[in-house]
């Protein structure tokens, strides 16, 4: 495989004729409820992203519980602004309650800062491991990954690997919509 900005931003082209208006909703809700803090807004955000984008939480319970981690974390605001990970695993300690804490918490960072955190889940990850090794780039990635902060780490690192091999200018963003869908036609074969 060949993989370049020009294959990405078919891909890219790809999602947003198929998923814009859901994605941009969400970017719009995110844009216009920066903040942390407000319950009434965490909750919202916390909702919608898992009514959209499909990371299975469904139970008011658990949904509200994720809001009161975010809200209660003094610092989040700073962490998710800076683009540290940090965030993710203070999000993603609900696991407890849920199997893919790390998915979601992924996704509500990168919907904050889409250009500093890279959305983890099964089908990105599952095409970004077949990537790396067809391109022979060494990774951790497990052949069946545990939804762990670990696991989220090793996930990012294999991303920067495989931009500074290929020598990507795709942010992000880009980055995460080319996996998810390459990851999807990977599961139909």
């Amino acid at each position: 495989m060949v993989l370049s900005d020009d294959v990405i931003e078919q891909k890219n082209r790809e999602f947003k004729g198929k998923y814009f208006l859901m994605d941009n909703a969400l970017s719009n809700l995110f844009n216009s409820m920066k903040g942390n803090k407000r319950i009434e807004e965490v909750l919202i955000k916390v909702t919608a992203l898992d009514s959209l984008y499909s990371t299975n939480i469904n139970s008011y319970k658990k949904l509200k519980a994720i809001s009161e981690v975010i809200c209660e974390t003094n610092n989040i605001d700073v962490l998710i602004g800076g683009g540290e990970k940090k965030a993710v695993k203070i999000i993603g300690q609900t696991r407890e309650w849920m199997d893919n804490a790390f998915v979601f918490a992924s996704k509500y960072c990168s919907f904050h800062q889409p250009e500093k955190f890279l959305i983890f889940d099964s089908y990105s990850w599952l095409a970004l491991r077949t990537i790396c090794d067809e391109l022979g780039i060494d990774h951790k990635l497990k052949s069946n990954p545990t939804m762990d902060f670990d696991a989220y780490k090793n996930y990012c690192d294999c991303v920067n690997s495989l931009i500074t091999k290929c020598d990507l200018s795709s942010g992000y963003k880009k980055i995460d919509e080319f996996l998810w869908l390459k990851g999807k036609e990977l599961l139909k074969k």
